[in-house]
């Protein structure tokens, strides 16, 4: 995970898939109030970009074959949902195909089905603003909707989702501490500096 771009003031990110070291998919986001987008939720993680690298077909195929057939726009949503835990964030939204800064008419469809048609697939609802937005973790589809024969296939996938989803957490949620532990040290650091007490 990373800035969007290399100075920005808008507070963006972008987690970032990458194959033999090089970016092939992106998904970029924001922390916005939940009033934004008709959520609950005191801070929301906004979705502003969700996309392939164009040129990289072949190496998303292949990323996608080896994480068990997970797309890797769901496996970035995965991970977006372990940094919404890490931060008790408690809801995720997204903004629609035609609010996206490179939306054009011409490729009105196709921004349609990566994005809108996506979000609702998955469980996210629209809401009178235009956003999407679901709670954290996302709601998946019952297994009993699921036809039989593919629910092993669907199992395992949802397994490998989960998987990433945790490992996120646990990952920013060490950093965190991490840094919390830093800024206590520094205090202690200051206080002691002053000849103040402090608690350790």
């Amino acid at each position: 995970m990373g800035l969007s771009r290399p100075y920005d003031n808008e507070g963006e990110l972008t987690l970032s898939l990458r194959v033999d070291g090089d970016i092939v998919f992106v998904l970029s986001f924001t922390i916005v109030p939940g009033s934004l987008v008709e959520s609950k939720a005191a801070e929301t993680l906004l979705i502003t970009r969700l996309q392939g690298i164009k040129g990289c077909h072949r190496q998303i195929g292949d990323a996608t074959t080896a994480m068990h057939d997970v797309a890797p726009c769901l496996l970035l949503v995965a991970a977006l949902q372990g940094v919404a835990d890490a931060f008790g964030i408690s809801a995720i939204a997204a903004v629609p195909a035609d609010r996206q800064t490179s939306y054009t008419k011409d490729y009105a469809f196709a921004f349609k089905e990566a994005y809108d048609d996506l979000f609702i697939e998955r469980g996210l609802s629209k809401g009178t603003t235009g956003f999407f937005s679901s709670p954290v973790p996302i709601a998946q589809k019952p297994l009993t909707s699921i036809k039989q024969g593919h629910k092993l296939r669907a199992k395992k996938k949802r397994a490998f989702r989960k998987r990433v989803q945790l490992a996120c957490a646990d990952f920013f949620k060490s950093f965190v501490c991490f840094r919390q532990a830093c800024v206590a040290q520094d205090i202690g650091l200051i206080l002691d500096g002053f000849g103040a007490t402090t608690c350790r």
